[in-house]
Protein backbone atom coordinates (compact mmCIF):
# COMPACT_ATOMS: atom_id res chain seq x y z
CA UNK A 1 0.00 0.00 0.00
CA UNK A 2 1.07 3.33 -0.88
CA UNK A 3 0.19 6.74 0.53
CA UNK A 4 0.88 10.13 -1.39
CA UNK A 5 -0.24 13.31 0.85
CA UNK A 6 0.66 17.01 -0.76
CA UNK A 7 2.12 18.51 1.70
CA UNK A 8 2.86 22.98 1.58
CA UNK A 9 6.48 23.93 1.23
CA UNK A 10 5.57 26.25 4.20
CA UNK A 11 4.54 23.21 6.25
CA UNK A 12 8.17 21.13 5.69
CA UNK A 13 9.82 20.73 9.41
CA UNK A 14 13.23 22.32 10.06
CA UNK A 15 15.77 19.73 8.80
CA UNK A 16 17.15 19.01 5.61
CA UNK A 17 14.23 19.81 3.69
CA UNK A 18 14.33 23.45 4.72
CA UNK A 19 17.80 23.47 4.28
CA UNK A 20 18.13 22.63 0.42
CA UNK A 21 14.71 24.61 -0.34
CA UNK A 22 16.74 27.64 0.70
CA UNK A 23 19.61 27.28 -1.36
CA UNK A 24 17.67 26.54 -4.38
CA UNK A 25 15.89 29.51 -4.00
CA UNK A 26 18.90 31.31 -3.70
CA UNK A 27 20.29 29.44 -7.17
CA UNK A 28 17.16 29.71 -8.94
CA UNK A 29 15.82 33.02 -8.07
CA UNK A 30 12.04 34.18 -8.53
CA UNK A 31 12.18 31.52 -11.26
CA UNK A 32 12.54 28.69 -8.87
CA UNK A 33 13.20 26.33 -11.66
CA UNK A 34 17.22 25.47 -11.77
CA UNK A 35 18.13 26.38 -15.77
CA UNK A 36 20.97 23.48 -16.73
CA UNK A 37 22.21 25.30 -19.77
CA UNK A 38 22.83 28.88 -17.73
CA UNK A 39 24.49 27.65 -14.22
CA UNK A 40 25.63 24.50 -15.61
CA UNK A 41 24.51 20.95 -13.68
CA UNK A 42 28.09 21.23 -12.26
CA UNK A 43 26.99 23.77 -9.72
CA UNK A 44 24.31 21.76 -8.41
CA UNK A 45 26.44 18.68 -8.04
CA UNK A 46 28.92 21.12 -6.01
CA UNK A 47 25.50 22.00 -3.38
CA UNK A 48 25.84 19.79 -0.83
CA UNK A 49 22.55 20.80 0.41
CA UNK A 50 20.79 19.62 -2.57
CA UNK A 51 23.06 17.03 -3.86
CA UNK A 52 23.79 14.73 -1.05
CA UNK A 53 23.54 10.88 -0.01
CA UNK A 54 19.98 11.86 0.50
CA UNK A 55 18.89 12.95 -3.18
CA UNK A 56 17.93 11.26 -6.11
CA UNK A 57 17.84 12.89 -9.70
CA UNK A 58 15.01 11.69 -12.00
CA UNK A 59 15.39 12.15 -16.12
CA UNK A 60 11.89 12.56 -17.25
CA UNK A 61 12.79 13.50 -20.83
CA UNK A 62 10.41 10.69 -22.04
CA UNK A 63 6.53 11.41 -22.44
CA UNK A 64 5.93 7.81 -21.08
CA UNK A 65 6.59 8.16 -16.63
CA UNK A 66 6.80 4.92 -16.17
CA UNK A 67 9.84 4.94 -18.39
CA UNK A 68 11.27 8.05 -16.13
CA UNK A 69 15.03 6.59 -15.03
CA UNK A 70 16.82 7.44 -12.29
CA UNK A 71 20.01 8.85 -13.35
CA UNK A 72 21.68 9.13 -9.74
CA UNK A 73 20.67 7.75 -6.37
CA UNK A 74 21.51 9.10 -3.07
CA UNK A 75 24.32 6.71 -1.14
CA UNK A 76 22.39 7.16 2.15
CA UNK A 77 19.17 5.85 0.76
CA UNK A 78 17.83 2.42 2.06
CA UNK A 79 14.58 1.88 0.30
CA UNK A 80 15.92 -1.20 -0.97
CA UNK A 81 18.38 -2.27 1.94
CA UNK A 82 21.03 0.04 0.52
CA UNK A 83 20.24 -1.48 -3.34
CA UNK A 84 21.58 1.08 -5.53
CA UNK A 85 19.26 1.88 -8.17
CA UNK A 86 20.79 4.00 -10.98
CA UNK A 87 19.82 3.33 -14.54
CA UNK A 88 16.79 2.15 -13.38
CA UNK A 89 13.24 2.92 -15.09
CA UNK A 90 10.04 3.13 -13.13
CA UNK A 91 8.41 -0.01 -14.56
CA UNK A 92 11.48 -2.06 -13.64
CA UNK A 93 11.51 -1.19 -9.72
CA UNK A 94 9.80 -4.34 -7.91
CA UNK A 95 7.07 -2.62 -6.28
CA UNK A 96 5.24 -0.95 -9.14
CA UNK A 97 2.81 0.49 -6.76
CA UNK A 98 5.80 2.24 -4.74
CA UNK A 99 6.91 3.24 -8.78
CA UNK A 100 3.33 4.68 -10.07
CA UNK A 101 3.14 6.42 -7.09
CA UNK A 102 6.30 8.15 -7.43
CA UNK A 103 5.90 9.16 -11.53
CA UNK A 104 2.53 10.80 -10.61
CA UNK A 105 4.23 12.92 -8.15
CA UNK A 106 7.07 13.75 -10.50
CA UNK A 107 3.95 14.72 -13.22
CA UNK A 108 2.97 17.32 -10.86
CA UNK A 109 6.38 18.93 -10.30
CA UNK A 110 6.66 19.07 -13.93
CA UNK A 111 3.26 20.20 -14.46
CA UNK A 112 3.02 23.12 -12.02
CA UNK A 113 6.89 24.16 -12.75
CA UNK A 114 8.31 24.94 -9.54
CA UNK A 115 8.94 22.82 -5.94
CA UNK A 116 6.49 20.90 -4.08
CA UNK A 117 7.13 18.71 -1.77
CA UNK A 118 4.67 15.00 0.04
CA UNK A 119 4.29 12.72 2.43
CA UNK A 120 4.68 8.98 1.44
CA UNK A 121 3.93 6.03 3.58
CA UNK A 122 5.17 2.96 1.19
CA UNK A 123 6.31 -0.57 1.77
CA UNK A 124 9.77 -1.37 -0.28
CA UNK A 125 10.57 -5.11 -0.22
CA UNK A 126 10.47 -6.26 3.73
CA UNK A 127 10.83 -2.64 4.80
CA UNK A 128 8.12 0.06 5.35
CA UNK A 129 8.81 3.63 5.42
CA UNK A 130 7.34 7.41 6.29
CA UNK A 131 9.42 10.07 4.21
CA UNK A 132 9.14 13.43 3.22
CA UNK A 133 10.31 14.43 -0.27
CA UNK A 134 11.25 17.65 -1.64
CA UNK A 135 10.84 17.51 -5.64
CA UNK A 136 12.68 20.26 -7.23
CA UNK A 137 12.73 21.16 -11.20
CA UNK A 138 15.59 21.74 -13.56
CA UNK A 139 14.85 23.00 -17.59
CA UNK A 140 16.77 22.56 -20.28
CA UNK A 141 17.88 25.05 -22.86
CA UNK A 142 14.47 24.81 -24.46
CA UNK A 143 12.72 25.50 -21.12
CA UNK A 144 11.57 21.55 -21.19
CA UNK A 145 11.94 20.02 -17.48
CA UNK A 146 13.64 17.13 -18.32
CA UNK A 147 15.68 16.42 -14.94
CA UNK A 148 13.97 16.56 -11.16
CA UNK A 149 16.22 16.66 -8.00
CA UNK A 150 14.86 15.12 -5.19
CA UNK A 151 15.32 15.28 -1.32
CA UNK A 152 14.15 12.83 0.90
CA UNK A 153 13.96 13.12 4.69
CA UNK A 154 12.95 9.80 6.62
CA UNK A 155 10.76 10.25 9.12
CA UNK A 156 10.16 6.74 10.39
CA UNK A 157 11.36 2.93 9.24
CA UNK A 158 10.20 -0.69 10.40
CA UNK A 159 11.81 -3.94 9.42
CA UNK A 160 9.95 -7.75 9.39
CA UNK A 161 13.41 -9.05 10.44
CA UNK A 162 12.82 -12.59 11.08
CA UNK A 163 9.96 -14.90 12.30
CA UNK A 164 11.07 -17.58 14.37
CA UNK A 165 9.92 -19.96 17.36
CA UNK A 166 6.50 -18.59 17.66
CA UNK A 167 7.78 -15.24 17.62
CA UNK A 168 7.43 -11.94 15.77
CA UNK A 169 10.39 -9.89 15.73
CA UNK A 170 10.31 -5.82 14.01
CA UNK A 171 13.50 -3.74 14.04
CA UNK A 172 12.59 -0.10 14.26
CA UNK A 173 14.55 3.12 13.06
CA UNK A 174 16.09 4.01 16.88
CA UNK A 175 15.16 7.60 15.85
CA UNK A 176 11.10 7.17 15.46
CA UNK A 177 9.11 10.36 16.26
CA UNK A 178 5.88 9.05 14.86
CA UNK A 179 3.88 5.55 15.09
CA UNK A 180 3.56 4.11 11.24
CA UNK A 181 0.57 3.43 10.37
CA UNK A 182 1.24 0.19 8.64
CA UNK A 183 3.06 -1.71 11.68
CA UNK A 184 -0.35 -3.69 11.79
CA UNK A 185 -0.65 -5.11 8.57
CA UNK A 186 3.16 -6.41 9.02
CA UNK A 187 2.52 -7.97 12.35
CA UNK A 188 -0.56 -9.60 10.64
CA UNK A 189 1.26 -10.78 8.10
CA UNK A 190 3.65 -12.61 9.99
CA UNK A 191 1.46 -14.31 11.78
CA UNK A 192 -0.15 -15.73 8.90
CA UNK A 193 3.08 -17.05 7.74
CA UNK A 194 3.82 -18.35 11.36
CA UNK A 195 0.04 -20.18 10.92
CA UNK A 196 1.10 -21.88 7.70
CA UNK A 197 4.62 -22.94 9.49
CA UNK A 198 2.45 -24.13 11.99
CA UNK A 199 0.38 -26.28 10.04
CA UNK A 200 3.48 -27.34 7.81
CA UNK A 201 4.72 -29.03 11.04
CA UNK A 202 1.78 -30.47 11.96
CA UNK A 203 1.32 -31.95 9.00
CA UNK A 204 4.66 -33.75 8.87
CA UNK A 205 4.21 -35.53 12.87
CA UNK A 206 1.30 -36.81 11.34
Amino acid sequence: MVRVERIRLADLRKGRLTTALDRWQQLCGADRIYPREELGFGLLIATPEIMNGHSLVIDTSTDRPLDFVIAFYGSDLEFYEGRSLVAHRFRDLPDQDVAEAAVAAYDEAISERQPIAHRVRAGFGHQTFEYDQLILPTKNEFGKIDRLVTVIEERVRHRLRAVTAGEVMIDDNTELRAPFRQLDDMVARAREILADQADSRSASIA
